[in-house]
């Protein structure tokens, strides 16, 4: 079932990064000398004592702590929380490595958090804002996730595959070859030479200037709609191994011929399954918010803001460190003349010794076959 975006995404993809970076060797080797102990198990005794398999009960719970930080908890259900929000192909890795890596993530988290409360950054108007926002998309996330997973059962993808493909008018397709040529006198002389015993697929291949050329001109099956008009009504008035007059397009000159004519088959249920459902995963979500909408009281009211203003993000910045010290007052010219002068004999000029400052860096239709 299609969902929405996960709330753990951002650190997700964190992590996933971090997850990829680390070299796994020495986990094939313990998978590798793991193989020789299960087929020792395969052949033990009967009677030995059962292993705990996946489908024993599960001796641990979701508010298990698997870490502390000072006197913050980390639990079973905030790891379990961060896999699941993974990428399939990061998933994939070792338990133990993935186990290890969202808990080292989430600790590190939580001591930043810790050192973000403390500094009071937790009443900072930007901080306050990002928090607002999180929450938000999370509950909204939530809602639609569960209005999906109500509606978008097993017998309502099997309704709409049924309503699409089987219970539809059947539509029509052909499966034809064509030779393109340049000139109407060209495609005539071609003809002729077909009409005389030249194999089409031959022809094709000896003088089609179409891409098609090489293989026969096949085409494959395709609908009418997917040509150019004056091809699709010459090939859809044709009888199966029919050739045709010479046809005119924009592409040039067509000879046809029809190797067949039927209506399109329905595909297999399970080959398009996937698609249906995240189709209407996002159509059930779009109606939902319709009827929220519809249902809310929404007002925008006259204002003299400008579109602009939401550049203006001066307005929710941190504010600035006030216990930076302030910069001391620059010195008159003549000030600095006179010090300059009154210590040039006692000193040697300061740019002698001084390092180098840092560089600052810089910022077609089918007929055309």
């Amino acid at each position: 079932m299609t969902r929405v975006r996960s709330s753990f995404a951002p650190l997700s993809a964190a992590l996933a990064a971090i997850l990829m970076a680390q070299p796994f060797a020495h986990d094939a080797a313990a998978q590798t000398a793991e193989a020789p102990a299960a087929e020792a198990a395969a052949e033990a005794p009967q009677d030995a004592a059962p292993a705990e398999t996946a489908s024993s009960p599960a001796q641990y719970g979701p508010e298990d702590v698997v870490a502390t930080v000072g006197d913050s908890e980390i639990r079973l259900e905030e790891v379990i929380a961060v896999f699941s929000a993974l990428p399939e192909n990061v998933q994939v890795l070792p338990d133990e490595t993935l186990w290890d890596g969202i808990i080292g993530q989430l600790v590190d988290e939580t001591v930043i958090r810790d050192a973000a409360l403390a500094a009071g950054l937790e009443e900072q108007r930007d901080v306050k804002l990002a928090i607002a926002a999180q929450r938000r998309a999370i509950l909204a996330n939530a809602y639609l996730n569960h209005v999906i997973a109500a509606k978008l059962t097993d017998e309502a993808i099997e309704a709409e595959y049924r309503k699409r493909y089987v219970d539809v008018e059947p539509t029509k397709q052909v499966r034809a070859s064509h030779i393109l040529l340049k000139e109407e006198d060209t495609a005539k002389g071609v003809l002729a030479e077909i009409r005389e015993g030249l194999d089409f697929a031959e022809a094709a291949k000896e003088h089609s200037t179409g891409p098609t050329g090489p293989n026969g001109g096949d085409l494959g099956y395709f609908e009418k709609e997917q040509m150019v008009p004056e091809f699709a009504e010459a090939a859809f008035a044709m009888e199966v191994g029919e050739v045709s007059e010479p046809v005119r397009s924009d592409f040039g000159w067509h000879l046809i011929k029809v190797a067949d004519i039927r209506n399109r088959p329905a595909p297999e249920f399970d080959s398009v399954r996937e698609t249906l459902s995240q189709e209407m995963s996002t159509q059930l979500a779009q109606d939902a918010l319709a009827e929220l909408r519809a249902g809310a009281e929404i007002a925008r009211p006259e204002t003299s803001i400008p579109p602009s203003a939401l550049r203006d993000l001066a307005l929710i910045a941190p504010p600035s460190d006030e216990s930076a010290p302030e910069s001391a007052p620059a010195p008159k010219a003549e000030e600095t003349a006179e010090a300059s002068d009154a210590d040039s004999e006692e000193k040697a000029p300061i740019t002698e010794n001084a390092p180098e400052s840092a560089p600052t860096p810089s910022p077609a239709p089918a007929a055309q076959n």
